[in-house]
């Protein structure tokens, strides 16, 4: 009864250990995806800024007609996902890409409503 005893210890002893690497793996792990995010998100504000400084020095109606291409582009893989002969990851692709453009399209709409807005009536 000792021995199973001394033996049930051991064994816990090890799931113990494992168990405390296991949550200080998984803290790391939370510490590299906290600056992965922030890396992220400094990459995102540094685009934004290389769009707006590349915008701005764009004529207005180069914005708009950038805007009408990328919404057509937005029609024709919405045709894609709609249609039912379609294959799903030919799908998933299209709907990753609208996402992609939409945010794309949000910014430069916001550039071109600033741009209106700046201009003399």
């Amino acid at each position: 009864m000792i021995k199973n005893l001394k033996k049930d210890l051991k064994s816990k002893q090890r799931e113990n250990e494992q168990l405390q690497r296991n949550y200080e793996d998984s803290q790391k792990q939370k510490q590299k995806i906290s600056r992965l995010e922030t890396s992220l998100a400094h990459e995102e504000q540094t685009r934004n800024s290389l769009e707006r400084r590349f915008n701005s020095t764009r004529a207005l109606d180069t914005l708009k007609e950038q805007e009408s291409h990328l919404i057509e582009m937005n029609k024709e893989d919405q045709a894609i996902i709609n249609d039912d002969n379609v294959s799903s990851f030919d799908k998933e692709a299209a709907e990753e890409r609208v996402a992609a453009r939409n945010e794309e399209l949000a910014r430069l709409q916001t550039h071109i409503a600033e741009r209106e807005a700046a201009m003399p009536l």
